[in-house]
Order: structure tokens, then sequence, then C-alpha cells
């Protein structure tokens, strides 16, 4: 990991966002997969998703992310999962209490 990649700074400011949006596109970049969001009118690009979302989301879906959490509601037609929405590396986790709180939390 890079000093970029491992900065816990980077991963507390996405977790601390919360929003509602469409997928719009999903791609991979990099051997990671990205979700392109539409969130009022306005396009996001996320990347460094937990597995299960990576795995569960389709352009379609709607993704609400909580603020100050590391889940998310993904909703695919009628159904809702509670997922985890990032994945952060052990090096990153090692290095942040709070984060490593956050990401221990349980989503249900």
């Amino acid at each position: 990991l890079n000093w970029q990649a491992s900065n816990p700074d980077q991963y507390i400011g996405d977790i601390s966002l919360g929003f509602k949006g469409e997928i719009i596109e999903k791609y991979n970049f990099r051997a990671l997969t990205h979700l392109k969001l539409l969130i009022n009118n306005e396009k996001k690009d996320v990347t460094s998703l937990s597995n299960e979302l990576a795995k569960q989301s389709a352009i379609g879906d709607s993704l609400i992310k909580y603020p100050n959490s590391n889940c998310c509601l993904l909703i695919k037609d009628s159904v809702r999962l509670s997922l985890k929405y990032k994945f952060i590396p052990p090096k990153v986790l090692e290095r942040s209490d709070y984060l490593k709180r956050i990401y221990e939390q349980k989503c249900n």
C-alpha cells in the first residue's frame, strides 16, 4: 500500500457521508469495482466497495449510505439488503481506532 491508500483520513471522509442515489453505471478499473451513482442530479463515483456490495449491486438499484457508518442499504426492486459499504484494508484499520470501531459494527 502506498501512503495515500493507507491514509485513514481518506476513508473517514467517505464513511462520514450519507446519501441516497441510483446506480447508473458499474465498471471495473485497476481490479476494483466502481459504482457511478446519480445523487440529486449529480454523479458520484465510489470504489473500495465491500465484496458483498460489489457482487450484489447492479445498474438501476438504489443505494442508501448511512452517515458515520460503514453500512448501506441496497434496494433491488422491492428487496432490501443491508450490507457493508467499504472494504477498509487491515493496515488502515491499524492506524485508526475510529475506523476499526465502525468497521466492526454489524449491518442488519
